[in-house]
């Protein structure tokens, strides 16, 4: 059973477990600038992934069955 010891009156000196703090500012800005940043954040990575992919499919070398039993 339950002694309710993360209670703040349990008897053993106070709870087992520290308090969390509480944030003290306007939580509805923090949640804009958090959605503004992860916009750009995700738009930048997708741009990056572009990059990469178009880079990689430049670089791909086609190579007939023949080449490839060459190589083996």
């Amino acid at each position: 059973p339950c002694m309710g010891c993360s209670e703040p009156e349990f008897w053993d000196n106070g709870g087992l477990y520290q308090a969390v703090s509480v944030p003290i500012g306007d939580i509805a800005n923090t949640a804009r600038y958090a959605l503004g940043l992860g916009a750009v954040a995700g738009t930048a990575l997708g741009v990056v992934n572009n990059i990469v992919k178009n880079k990689a499919i430049q670089e791909l070398e086609t190579i007939s069955v023949q080449e490839l039993r060459k190589r083996i």
